[in-house]
């Protein structure tokens, strides 16, 4: 059965990676600066807690020593952990908010008969059908990028409904920890994002983006050609 195929318009299919390019960019710069600011911090914990032991008698230095490696402790380990998944949370928010736009776009031009919300699911599977199955868009779930939102999603589940701990996580997500060296677990198997994590995620919700406008402008390109 022939399929009546709407396309936005071009400009609106630039927008759509150019928008999500600009945003990441934003948190790609905030996760470096903060990161910056806490190796900064630490480094000049460590400088005074020497100048303190260095000053101190040896009565006052174990008493010193706990305090101040305390506080390097929290900029060393806590701090940064608390950043990246901030951001990670906030980078996938941002994926699924992108998403659910690029569906309410295809109401807006359609018409469609159906709603984002008339679909059954939630989140990035939710816009994914719309896309697919309502604007019968050719979503690139094929990409490499789309297989790491996947891993994605669990992490961010894990972290948003389980504090991060790997205790009832399901295979798939066990697998993918493990074999991915830039995730640490500790000795209570919560995870750890490290800087490299995060990077990497960054750049994969990127080009998602970057792939998706692609095709979008595809599409367009082509209905535009075959009505000439």
């Amino acid at each position: 059965m022939a399929v009546n195929k709407i396309t936005l318009p071009e400009i609106m299919c630039h927008a759509i990676g150019d928008m999500a390019r600009v945003k990441i960019e934003e948190m790609r710069r905030y996760s470096h600066n903060m990161e910056q600011f806490l190796q900064n911090e630490r480094a000049g914990i460590e400088g005074r807690i020497k100048q303190a032991l260095e000053n101190s008698s040896a009565s006052a230095r174990d008493e010193i020593s706990e305090f101040y490696s305390y506080r390097a402790w929290q900029l060393g380990e806590t701090f940064p952990e608390l950043l990246r998944e901030s951001i990670f949370v906030a980078l996938y928010f941002l994926l699924e908010s992108e998403l659910n736009s690029v569906c309410r776009l295809f109401q807006i031009h359609g018409p469609l008969k159906l709603e984002l919300e008339d679909i059954a699911g939630n989140g990035i599977f939710r816009a994914k059908a719309y896309l697919e199955k309502v604007a019968h868009v050719d979503f690139p779930d094929t990409h490499p990028s789309w297989s790491d939102i996947l891993n994605f999603n669990r992490v961010r589940n894990v972290i948003v409904h389980a504090q991060g701990n790997l205790r009832d996580a399901n295979k798939k997500l066990l697998n993918y920890v493990s074999q991915n060296k830039n995730i640490d677990t500790d000795q209570h198997d919560n995870i750890r994002l490290t800087r490299a994590f995060v990077e990497g995620a960054l750049k994969s919700v990127e080009v998602f983006f970057l792939e998706l406008s692609r095709i979008l402008k595809q599409e367009h390109s082509r209905t535009t050609w075959n009505a000439v």
